[in-house]
């Protein structure tokens, strides 16, 4: 079930009133667009010219950080973090579900957390805005849009 808070202007919707209060600000504002970086390629939008940076890599092959360790190559730099913590740490740090009876662990806590969020309350934070589907990740709906709808860019 998608989030009960719901975005007049867009198809986010949340759990909770002031996550919807928080995204209205931070993109439906006449401050907020104005502070918006384009993409040139697909025009998605950022909150800097850093992100949009950052961003560009996923419109090319090159993989400029490399594992000093295996031949493991990433875009950015936070995948090559998160490469050396989980499979390079000779004792990783594991996440337990908070739930009794789920026997699954985490290499990050934001995955634990997207986990509990999505399998044990089943809050769907993205749905499509041309049929049922929905998703914890953004970047599923935008593909889905894409393949099934035609619309790019929601």
């Amino acid at each position: 079930m998608p989030g009960t808070h719901k975005c007049t202007q867009c198809a986010y919707s949340c759990a909770h009133k002031s996550g919807l209060k928080r995204h209205q600000t931070n993109m439906h504002t006449a401050d907020a667009i104005s502070r918006r970086h384009e993409c040139p390629t697909c025009r998605q939008c950022f909150k800097s010219r850093e992100h949009v940076r950052t961003h560009q890599s996923v419109h090319t092959e090159e993989k400029p950080y490399g594992c000093a360790d295996c031949a493991a190559t990433y875009k950015g730099y936070s995948g090559l973090r998160n490469h050396i913590r989980t499979k390079h740490n000779p004792t990783p740090t594991r996440y337990e579900c908070s739930d009794d009876k789920c026997p699954v662990t985490f290499t990050t806590f934001s995955r634990r957390s997207r986990h509990i969020t999505t399998v044990h309350l089943g809050i769907l934070r993205y749905k499509c805005i041309a049929c049922e589907y929905c998703s914890d990740i953004k970047h599923n709906i935008r593909r889905h849009h894409a393949k099934k709808h035609g619309i790019i860019g929601k």
